[in-house]
């Protein structure tokens, strides 16, 4: 949708209001007049990381044995796949060979949580640097704040980032681990933290990981990264939303607030439904798999939210799958990368007139 939108800002073409305002709405842009300038700004945001990106994995993969243009495209591949949360790798053991690599688990790393942020996100931060520069050379510039959005998402960003990382750590130190530096294990750790957000690399191979690490990789793979990024999952805002939710009404309170900011019913209610949504098809395609395969039941659920959440992640059943199976994680895979809103939006009909008040009713919750 993005370069549909850009290849028609850039030849001059005009855009219809409704168009506009379901941009407005992808974008996170209250400004309709921006809208040229910050799909601009996303496709050459996204060229520039990615370029810089190849520029610093030349220098690792060129120790490879691989001739300069092989060791470039390597470069370009990895790079994007990196920012897109792809996760797909051109060296048969993915990531394994630079387990101990830091320039390119970094770099890779690094790739894969600015793809995660959401262009929304990234053109926040850009433009807050922005006036603080600006504010602290010229004397004076426009104010520019973190939007709620903004925040939610660092935040929750790096806890989950952390939390991963010291779970991995903590479980696998003495198992998978064990053979490596302590130093080794935390990068290892860190890393696979990070592409739990949908990329599907990997740098420990995951026949090897106990059932505790795979149950709680499972529950990242479901949350994802943020909302409008290139990651999948049923993405860390509506988590917010949710939690946030959860919140009020432990606490008895008539609104849901994150950073003194109300949200609105309606976004509420969108990540009750999604949440909904995930886990209806996760548990419906694992209760599929466990008719059509025989392999354990958290390989089972383990290989489809890793297909649900687009992170492709697997624990060695992929490549064994049956017909079934395959047309199962293929329809898993669609809907993740569709995005359950967008399915839910298109399958809704349209609103009905009604004209009568129906009298409350009481209902047990229990």
């Amino acid at each position: 949708m993005i370069l549909s939108y850009f290849t028609i800002f850039s030849l001059k073409k005009k855009v219809s209001l409704e168009e506009k305002i379901v941009l407005s709405y992808m974008l996170n842009e209250e400004d309709m007049s921006h809208l040229a300038k910050s799909i601009r700004t996303i496709i050459y945001t996204s060229l520039i990381i990615e370029a810089l990106g190849t520029v610093i994995l030349y220098f690792p993969f060129s120790k490879s044995g691989k001739d300069f243009g092989q060791t470039v495209f390597l470069s370009i591949f990895h790079a994007v796949s990196a920012f897109c949360n792809a996760g797909f790798s051109l060296f048969s053991d993915s990531l394994e060979q630079f387990k101990d690599n830091i320039t390119v688990n970094m770099v890779i790393a690094a790739l894969i949580i600015l793809g995660g942020l959401s262009f929304a996100v990234i053109n926040n931060l850009k433009d807050r640097i922005k006036y603080r520069i600006n504010r602290q050379f010229r004397g004076k510039a426009s104010y520019i704040k973190l939007q709620v959005n903004t925040k939610v998402v660092l935040i929750i960003t790096a806890v989950l980032l952390l939390l991963g990382t010291l779970f991995i750590y903590g479980l696998e130190h003495s198992a998978s681990l064990k053979e490596y530096s302590l130093g080794k294990q935390y990068l290892m750790a860190f890393f696979q933290s990070v592409t739990l957000r949908t990329a599907g690399f990997n740098t420990i191979p995951f026949a090897r990981l106990t059932t505790t690490t795979l149950f709680i990789m499972t529950a990242f793979m479901f949350i994802g990264a943020a909302a409008g990024s290139t990651a999948g999952g049923i993405k860390l805002n509506n988590a917010a939303v949710i939690g946030a939710y959860i919140k009020s009404f432990l606490t008895n309170s008539n609104s849901v607030v994150i950073f003194n900011h109300s949200i609105p019913k309606e976004k509420v209610l969108k990540s009750m439904l999604i949440l909904l949504f995930g886990l209806t098809s996760v548990i419906t395609g694992a209760a599929i798999l466990t008719f059509s395969e025989n392999a354990p039941l958290r390989d089972i659920i383990f290989e489809t939210v890793s297909a649900f959440g687009t992170v492709g992640l697997s624990t060695g059943l992929t490549g064994n799958l049956t017909e079934t199976g395959k047309i199962t994680i293929s329809i898993l895979m669609f809907m993740g990368r569709l995005g359950p809103l967008t399915i839910l939006a298109a399958a809704s009909r349209r609103k009905h007139k009604t004209y009568i008040q129906y009298p409350v009713g009481n209902i047990s919750i229990g």
